[in-house]
């Protein structure tokens, strides 16, 4: 999933997407129409979930815009406060955002591991919930490419992220069961890509 694995949103794709798991080709112009259902769908998975601050409170974003609503971070085990959900938050402006709890707020509980980007983490990659783990550290501007070495656990762990430029090689990837595993991408480039960005690879290895 690229932002948010938001059950209620993806069980309405699933009766409105391809057979193929791919967008209807009219649903490419409703997606991008501001206010339509569709538009709200793609925003929630491929964006973020956002809650609006009670009692039209604002804060300033990085860019010193001010903004009502804050991205929550929706693999949380916390309270659910909109102080302790809130993503993306400059430091500076927490004190703006209120302590009180998100009413009816969805937190993902299934029991099965999620792997997202999109959210540009800082610091030692670790995982945000026994279940939940991003491996995008802001490789768009200067950050390690991160991969998560699953080895089909149900409860990931910390120790499992590498930063890819460990994996130099074809072999190096495909540590499990090479015949029935891969990553998200082309293979026949692998070998090529090394040279290309100095060894180091993106690709999360999932299960084909």
């Amino acid at each position: 999933m690229h932002a948010c694995w938001h059950q209620p949103t993806i069980d309405k794709l699933d009766k409105i997407i391809n057979e193929d798991k791919t967008l209807p080709e009219e649903m490419y112009y409703t997606a991008s129409i501001e206010g339509h259902d569709h538009y709200k769908y793609i925003e929630n998975v491929v964006k973020a979930l956002e809650e609006k601050l009670p009692s039209d409170k604002k804060f300033d974003d990085k860019d010193g815009n001010p903004r009502d609503a804050i991205r929550i971070k929706w693999w949380s085990t916390e309270e659910p406060t909109y102080k302790n959900l809130a993503l993306t938050v400059p430091k500076k402006s927490m004190a703006d955002i209120p302590d009180e709890i998100i009413k009816n707020v969805y937190l993902y509980s299934g029991d099965k591991p999620v792997f997202f980007g999109h959210y540009w983490m800082e610091g030692k990659p670790t995982i945000q919930s026994n279940k939940v783990a991003c491996t995008d550290y802001r490789a768009g501007k200067e950050g390690d490419l991160i991969a998560y070495r699953w080895n089909g656990e149900n409860d990931l762990n910390s120790n499992h992220f590498f930063p890819t430029a460990v994996f130099k090689t074809l072999s190096d990837l495909f540590i499990i069961k090479p015949k029935s595993w891969g990553f998200r991408g082309d293979p026949y480039l692998l070998e090529e890509l090394p040279d290309k960005l100095n060894g180091r690879l993106c690709h999360l290895l999932v299960p084909n």
